[in-house]
């Protein structure tokens, strides 16, 4: 069981939270006009970095091929620094297409949040 200072603290927080969304935006069309374009810029963003993995993920297969070549032969450094900057790279960009999916599902919650006291819009 929550105290009642916590409650009322909880109370103000989302008192101020509603506050604050109706002082950027006066009608709920204009939040689910900010909320499209957002999920537009992630799902942009997201299709990015996934066109970016697909052309390092070709390299990566070159090198492959180029290594395969070698045989016996100790492959140079370069080519190993160039393998290891890809797979860095391929491992950077999908811990970011995980974080971009993962905002993806909260942004339309939160934005449901902040338009849900309907009342407030007029």
């Amino acid at each position: 069981m929550k105290s009642a200072p916590a409650e009322a603290a909880k109370a103000r927080d989302e008192l101020a939270r509603k506050d604050q969304a109706l002082q950027t935006y006066t009608t709920e069309s204009e939040i689910d006009l900010a909320k499209t374009r957002a999920l537009t810029t992630i799902e942009g963003q997201m299709q990015s970095s996934q066109a970016y993995s697909v052309t390092l993920n070709k390299r990566k297969q070159e090198l492959a091929v180029r290594l395969a070549a070698l045989g016996d032969k100790q492959a140079p450094v370069a080519l190993e620094r160039e393998l290891t900057n890809i797979n860095d790279e391929l491992a950077k960009q999908a811990d970011l297409i995980a974080a971009k999916q993962r905002r993806s599902r909260w942004l339309p919650r939160v934005m449901m949040r902040t338009s849900s006291d309907g009342a407030n819009f007029g």
